[in-house]
C-alpha cells in the first residue's frame, strides 16, 4: 500500500467513527485546510481558517494553535 493509499484508507475509516452516539472526527492540516469531514463533505479541500463558532472564535485556527503548542511540528 502506498502512502497516499494508506492516507485515503485512514480517512475512510476515521470518517465512520462516532463517539457519544453522534459525535464525529474530522481531519484538518496545519493551514488549516479540511482533509476529511464526514458530516460536511463540501468542506473537504477548503481553507477553514475563517470558520467561526457561535461566539466568533476562529475554530479551526484555534485547533491548530492547540496542536502547535502541545506537539512538535516536524
Amino acid at each position: 500500500m502506498t502512502e497516499i493509499q494508506a492516507q485515503k484508507e485512514a480517512s475512510r475509516v476515521i470518517s465512520q467513527l462516532r463517539y457519544d452516539d453522534n459525535q464525529y472526527f474530522w481531519i484538518n492540516d496545519l493551514q488549516p485546510q479540511i482533509i476529511m469531514h464526514p458530516i460536511k463533505p463540501a468542506l473537504i479541500g477548503k481553507d477553514a481558517s475563517a470558520i467561526k463558532d457561535k461566539q466568533g472564535k476562529l475554530l479551526f485556527v484555534a485547533f491548530v494553535d492547540v496542536v502547535q503548542k502541545t506537539e512538535p511540528v516536524l
